[in-house]
């Protein structure tokens, strides 16, 4: 298995600082969100006013971000993309639609 499959713990700690840290006033909640047998499979960001942003890691190191105000405005918005490596043509922000 290439990748690290803790990323996504990481991931989970940064945003739950940061949101007690700087964004009290916009976040609401950082919920941990786990398969049936406690694998961290993604992480939700949800705010004030109940949009939210999911945050996928695989442990290939593809990632996804899913930023949801259907509620709001009717938009969602979605950037799918590998992260940069040796050897690797690809950056992070290149989109991937291979996910």
């Amino acid at each position: 298995m290439s990748g690290r499959p803790d990323v996504l713990e990481e991931v989970y700690r940064h945003v739950l600082r940061l949101a007690v840290s700087r964004y009290r006033n916009a976040v609401r909640a950082v919920a941990r969100v786990e398969s049936g047998s406690g694998v961290l499979v993604k992480v939700r960001v949800v705010f004030v006013d109940e949009s939210f942003l999911d945050v996928y890691w695989s442990p290939t190191g593809r990632y996804s971000l899913h930023y949801e105000r259907r509620h709001v405005d009717g938009t969602v918005y979605r950037h799918e993309g590998v992260v940069a490596c040796p050897g690797c043509s690809r950056r992070a922000s290149d989109a991937c639609s291979r996910i």
